[in-house]
């Protein structure tokens, strides 16, 4: 017997379809700050947007309350320094860096590197 795939899909991937989602609209396009929670109230998402273009500050969690992610968006891209988290509360250094326009630019020294 096989199993359907979204038993193993982590629980983020299960909740998706219960989130909640609030911003406003303008002229039929997002604008402001848009948020997206989980069923159980906590945020998902947190991302602003300009005329229906992500541009500034995105922030996500994982089902747990743990940061996923942060950044900054300049018109519909990438911009700046990026920070993705483990869900075990670690900088994910593949991921987190410099971003322009979009690109990885260069990297960023992750909390991971700093020794005690």
């Amino acid at each position: 017997m096989k199993l359907h795939a979204w038993i193993s899909a982590p629980l983020e991937s299960l909740a998706l379809v219960l989130l909640r989602e609030r911003g406003e609209r303008v002229d039929g396009v997002r604008q402001g700050v848009w948020t997206r929670r989980f069923a159980n109230g906590r945020l998902f998402t947190e991302c602003r947007f300009e005329r229906g273009v992500r541009d500034g500050r995105d922030r996500r969690w994982y089902l747990d309350g743990t940061p996923r992610w942060h950044g900054e968006w300049r018109a519909g891209r990438k911009s700046g320094e990026w920070i993705y988290m483990t869900r075990e509360g670690r900088v994910h250094d593949a991921l987190t860096g410099v971003y322009e326009n979009g690109e990885k630019i260069a990297p960023v020294r992750g909390f991971n590197d700093w020794k005690s």
